[in-house]
């Protein structure tokens, strides 16, 4: 069956955000480079980790997104699906599958990027709408990041006065274990357990025990991921290694959790006290220079 791309193209254009300032025409132009695609119940559109290659519209149909436990969300048409990835190169974070036949118009992206090129006034809008997007999402998330900072903080002091009113009260078998599991979870919930992505501008990189040295893609006190790790990295190895902190120097032991040619991920042993307070400077840093930049 032939897709009516330009009664199509007017449901974008009033529907979508991805659309906003497109003519109907300019919107039919758009819609040339796009490919019917379809796909059977329960046949995966893309997985968690998969490259993004294609920027899709769901035309009928419906989708489910799903984390790796259960589904989040259904989506209808008309959506655009994988838009931001599908140009910034990004692995897909969630796994969509279909529900039912589904029928999509699909372009590959380096298609789309050479059609945007050659089209230069619908390339500017499109790319205009895609960081609205971007902006939007980033809100989203920072407003949600928020709450759950001031959830975990309101979490933490009603555990404190808790483990404060255990202390005082009359002691009994329970008073031991409820304690113990109190102070293991506010342990748990202190920042310096949390991952940290270093800003560029807070150089942070990784000697390892060849003399090779390499980016560190994030840290805590706990944990460490290095960028590109040579064949030496292997599992289970236990390393004894340099952490470059911007000119400063610590070292660090740890053992090999996972490593492949993207990453090794390693959990750390317990650094003496003067090493830890020096990483955590360096972390609350690159912190601190990440948000203002």
């Amino acid at each position: 069956m032939e897709l009516d791309k330009p009664a199509i193209a007017a449901t974008l254009v009033r529907d979508l955000p991805l659309f906003a300032g497109f003519s109907e025409a300019d919107t039919s132009t758009l819609l040339s480079v796009f490919e019917p695609q379809r796909f059977d119940d329960e046949q995966k559109v893309f997985t968690v980790g998969a490259q993004s290659d294609f920027l899709r519209i769901l035309v009928e149909g419906a989708l489910s997104v799903r984390s790796e436990d259960d589904e989040l969300f259904e989506v209808h048409p008309y959506a655009p699906i994988g838009e931001l990835s599908a140009l910034t190169g990004e692995s897909r974070n969630l796994e969509v599958v279909a529900k039912g036949p589904v029928l999509m118009l699909a372009v590959a992206a380096a298609a789309l990027e050479k059609f945007l090129r050659e089209h230069a006034q619908i390339g500017f809008v499109f790319q205009r709408n895609l960081l609205r997007l971007a902006s939007r999402k980033i809100g989203r998330d920072r407003r949600r990041l928020g709450e759950m900072r001031e959830n975990i903080v309101n979490t933490q002091k009603a555990m404190k006065r808790m483990r404060e009113a255990i202390l005082e009260s009359e002691d009994n078998p329970l008073h031991a274990a409820l304690f113990e599991e109190l102070d293991a979870l506010i342990e748990q919930n202190r920042k310096i357990h949390y991952l940290v992505e270093p800003s560029r501008l807070v150089p942070t990189a990784v000697k390892l025990p060849d003399g090779v040295e390499r980016p560190v893609l994030a840290l805590s006190t706990e944990w460490l991921y290095v960028a590109e790790p040579p064949d030496s990295v292997k599992v289970d190895a236990e390393l004894s290694m340099t952490l470059l902190l911007d000119g400063q120097e610590i070292p660090i032991s740890g053992r090999v959790e996972k490593s492949d040619s993207v990453q090794a991920i390693i959990y750390l042993d317990e650094m003496i006290p003067a090493y830890e307070e020096q990483l955590n400077r360096h972390m609350a840093r690159a912190q601190l220079l990440d948000v203002v930049m």
